[in-house]
C-alpha cells in the first residue's frame, strides 16, 4: 500500500508547494510568473511529469533558483521516475537545508521509489527523532509496518499521526485498512467514510472500502465502490481485478472478462488475471482463448501447475494426445504424489499409439509413490497390464468415498475406451457420473464429455 499513496502523495505534495507558491507569488510577483506556475501546475494535474521538466526548464532563473521551485523540481522528477536527478539535486539541496523537514521527506521518499525499504524506513525514522509530530513520516511507517503485516505496529504509528492531525485522509484510510485486515469491518468502514468525507480522491479508501463491503457480502457496494477508485486513479490492474471478483460473485461474467481483460492490459506480467480470465473462457467453451491464457500462465508462473493440468485437458478433449501427455506430465513432475496424473500420460501414449513396453517402462517408477493395497495401485495395474478388471471392479465396490469412487469409476470406463469396448466405457462413465452430485476431480470432465459425446 505504502508505494502507491506515496506516489499519490507526492502528487499532492507537489501541487501543495506549487499552490503555496502561486500565492505568495501573487502578493510579490508580476502576474507573468503567476502564469508561469499555473501552466506548470496544469502539467502537472495531467501527468505530464516529463513535460513539466522541459517546462520547468523554460521560465524564467530567478523563478527556477527560488528554493521551493527547486523542491518542486525534486519532486517531479520522482513522479517521473527520474530518481537519479531527484537524488542529486535534493542531495544538493540538503547540503544548506539539512533539516528541512519537506526536504528530508522527500529524500526519504526516492529510497523508497529504487526500493530500498531499510534506508527507507531509517530514514522515516530519522526525520520523526528531529520533526517528532511530522505527520506525513508517522503515517508512512504506518503503511511500511501495515505491508510487513504487523498490524499492532502500523496501528501505533497512525494512531500517532492522527493525534497530530485527526483529518489526515492517508492516516485514516491506513487504520481503516488495519481494521479491514483485523476483520472488524464497522470500524474500518467508519475510518474510511472518515477519510473520503476528508478528500474524496483518495482512491486508495475507495478501493479499501470495496474490500470491507465484499468481505460483508455486499457485492453491489464493493462494485461502486472500486469503480470510484478506479475513477480517481484508472491504472491500478489490482482494483480491475478485484471488480472481477466482485462482477463474479453476482455470476455477471462478461462485465467480470472485461475488467480481467483491462488488468492484463495495464499489466500483462502478472499471472493471477489470466488464470481467471482462462477459467472464464473454458467454462464458457471458449477454449482457443483459454489455453492461450493457460500458456500464458505456465510461462509467467510455472509452479502452478494447475495450468498444465487444464490445458492438458483441453488437449485430451481435441485428440492432441503427445500435447495433454507433455502437460500432464509436468503435472506430475510438480505433483508426483498425484497418480492420476501419470495414469492420464500412460493413457494419452495408448491414444498415441505408444508400444506397451515404452508404457511399462513410464509406468514403472510412478508404482513407488502408491500404496501397494491401494484402489490407486489396482488402477495403475489395470493400465500396465491391460487386464485385470475384475481386481478393479471389486475394490471400487469396497470404496466408501464417492469421489474416489467416481474417479476410479472413470478409469474403469476409460480401461474399456483404451481396449475399443465404447459399450462398457460408456457404462462406467454414467456411474461415475451418477456417483458424485458435485465432482472434485479432473477427470470428471472427460466423463461429461463422453456421455454428452454419446448422446449426440
Amino acid at each position: 500500500m505504502y508505494k502507491k499513496k506515496n506516489f499519490k502523495f507526492f502528487l499532492i505534495c507537489t501541487f501543495s508547494i506549487l499552490a503555496a507558491f502561486i500565492i505568495f507569488s501573487c502578493k510579490t510577483v508580476p502576474e507573468t510568473t503567476v502564469s508561469y506556475t499555473e501552466e506548470l501546475y496544469k502539467l502537472l494535474v495531467e501527468n505530464k511529469f516529463d513535460e513539466a521538466i522541459t517546462y520547468y526548464e523554460s521560465m524564467p532563473e530567478s523563478l527556477r533558483n527560488e528554493y521551493e521551485m527547486q523542491k518542486l523540481k525534486v519532486s517531479i522528477y520522482i513522479s517521473a521516475g527520474r530518481l537519479d536527478e531527484a537524488f542529486n539535486l535534493c542531495t544538493e539541496l540538503l547540503e544548506e537545508n539539512s533539516k528541512d523537514p519537506d526536504l528530508l521527506y522527500i529524500e526519504a521518499n526516492i529510497y523508497n521509489a529504487r526500493g530500498d525499504e531499510e534506508t527507507y524506513i531509517t530514514k522515516l525514522q530519522n526525520i520523526i527523532k528531529l520533526h517528532p509530530k511530522h505527520e506525513e513520516a508517522l503515517g508512512d511507517l504506518g503503511d511500511v509496518y501495515l505491508g510487513k503485516k504487523n498490524y499492532k505496529q502500523a496501528e501505533i504509528y497512525f494512531t500517532k499521526a492522527l493525534s497530530i492531525n485527526s483529518r489526515n485522509a492517508n492516516a485514516l484510510t491506513g487504520l481503516g485498512r488495519v481494521k479491514y485486515k483485523s476483520s472488524n469491518f464497522e470500524e474500518a468502514l467508519k475510518l474510511l467514510d472518515s477519510a473520503l468525507a476528508i478528500d474524496e480522491t483518495q482512491y486508495i479508501a475507495w478501493a479499501d472500502r470495496g474490500k470491507v463491503n465484499y468481505e460483508m457480502g455486499r457485492y453491489k457496494d464493493a462494485i461502486e465502490d472500486v469503480k470510484k477508485s478506479l475513477s480517481y486513479y484508472p491504472d491500478d490492474y489490482f482494483n480491475w481485478f478485484d471488480l472481477a471478483t466482485y462482477y463474479l460473485k453476482l455470476n455477471k461474467k462478461d462485465e467480470a472478462l472485461s475488467a480481467l481483460d483491462k488488468a492484463i492490459e495495464i499489466n500483462p506480467d502478472y499471472y493471477l488475471p489470466y488464470i481467471y480470465r482462462a477459467g472464464l473462457n473454458d467454462q464458457s467453451g471458449n477454449y482457443e482463448v483459454a489455453k492461450a491464457d493457460y500458456n500464458k500462465i505456465i510461462e509467467l508462473f510455472p509452479d502452478y501447475y494447475y495450468a498444465n493440468e487444464c490445458l492438458g485437458i483441453l488437449q485430451w478433449h481435441e485428440g492432441l494426445w503427445s500435447e495433454a501427455y507433455k502437460n500432464f506430465y509436468a503435472a506430475y513432475q510438480h505433483n508426483p504424489n498425484q497418480p492420476s496424473y501419470a495414469f492420464m500420460c500412460a493413457a494419452c501414449m495408448y491414444k498415441a499409439g505408444t508400444s506397451s513396453a515404452r508404457i511399462k517402462k513410464f509406468l514403472d517408477p510412478v508404482f513407488k509413490n502408491i500404496e501397494r493395497d491401494s484402489l490407486n495401485y489396482y488402477i495403475g495395474r489395470l493400465l500396465y497390464d491391460m487386464t485385470g478388471e475384475s481386481d478393479v471392479i471389486f475394490r471400487i465396490q469396497k470404496e466408501n468415498g464417492k469421489s474416489q469412487k467416481s474417479r476410479a469409476l472413470f478409469y474403469l470406463g476409460l480401461y474399456y475406451e483404451l481396449k475399443d469396448r465404447k459399450d462398457l466405457a460408456l457404462k462406467y462413465y454414467q456411474e461415475a457420473k451418477d456417483v458424485v452430485i458435485v465432482p472434485s476431480y479432473f477427470e470428471y470432465r472427460f466423463v461429461d464429455w463422453a456421455l454428452k459425446e454419446a448422446v449426440n
